[in-house]
């Protein structure tokens, strides 16, 4: 069974990397379109395959690491614990966005992770929690301009981060509270006049 959703994992990314390479404009160039109305003529010959799978091979390199995509999740999910600090609820709402956003796209880049049994274990159960005990009263608690609810909701939030670390078998990986925002380039606190 776990062969086969790896396998079924596989083919999927692979259909749509090779979707993503037929549209791709190197692919269009090498490719005249039919006639309008016209049928395809036929089966790719083998070096169309081959250019396809060396597209597939050249676009596979380029999608980042999950550890990548984690390190914008910290840097997006820091600002925003000193951006509500500061009651700059915009600003926090803005890095609660990202933050949901980068979770998102870690979690599409490698939906199963491989445990060291060698069994699979999908992601998707724990990014839901983290919604649930985390995101949810954590945007509640933004939009009521809430910090102490802010605060209490951060905590699950990092909480739920440390139960998916643990189970992934990276129990090293322990989110706290910043001492520091990510970003060094952007003011936390709120213009005057401006909430």
């Amino acid at each position: 069974m776990r062969g086969r959703r790896q396998h079924a994992g596989s083919l999927a990314a692979t259909g749509l990397l090779v979707a993503a390479a037929l549209a791709s404009p190197a692919r269009a160039a090498q490719s005249p379109e039919p006639a309008s109305g016209a049928a395809p003529t036929g089966s790719p010959t083998r070096e169309e395959f081959q250019a396809l799978r060396d597209e597939v091979t050249q676009l596979r390199a380029l999608v980042p690491t999950q550890a990548h995509t984690m390190v914008d999740v910290e840097h997006q999910f820091a600002n925003l614990w000193f951006a509500a600090r500061e009651r700059n609820w915009p600003l926090a709402r803005f890095y609660f966005n990202e933050t949901r956003g980068r979770i998102a796209w870690t979690v599409r880049i490698r939906p199963v992770r491989k445990l060291e049994s060698g069994a699979d274990l999908p992601l998707a159960p724990f990014v839901q929690n983290i919604e649930d005990v985390g995101f949810t009263p954590l945007k509640a608690a933004i939009e009521a301009r809430d910090s102490r609810a802010v605060k209490v909701a951060y905590q699950r939030t990092l909480d739920a981060c440390y139960a998916c670390h643990k189970a992934v078998e990276k129990p090293q990986l322990k989110p706290e509270v910043p001492q520091h925002p990510g970003a060094l380039l952007i003011r936390m606190q709120p213009e005057p006049g401006v909430q």
